[in-house]
């Protein structure tokens, strides 16, 4: 998540700076990949334990 709230600060500090939007979205995207799976076998664990 710190990957991912890094990306958002990025895009908001270079609005103008397309190389800038490029490298925080990127951030954004890997950022959310590496957390998914782990938001996943929480939403698992619950439903199994319900």
């Amino acid at each position: 998540m710190i990957i991912q709230a890094l990306g958002i600060w990025i895009i908001l500090l270079s609005a103008s700076s397309y190389f800038g939007l490029i490298i925080g979205m990127s951030l954004l995207g890997v950022g959310t990949a590496l957390v998914y799976p782990t938001l996943l076998a929480a939403m698992h664990a619950y439903c199994v334990l319900s």
